[in-house]
């Protein structure tokens, strides 16, 4: 039970920072090419 939990917390936070990752990237896409 413990596990699944760790397991469920490190998926969110690496989902987190990918998305986090990809609005910045997206943001100086933009910034960049307008």
């Amino acid at each position: 039970m413990f596990r699944f939990l760790f397991f469920k917390k490190v998926c969110i936070q690496v989902f987190a920072t990918i998305f986090i990752n990809n609005a910045i990237h997206r943001k100086l896409y933009y910034m960049l090419c307008s």
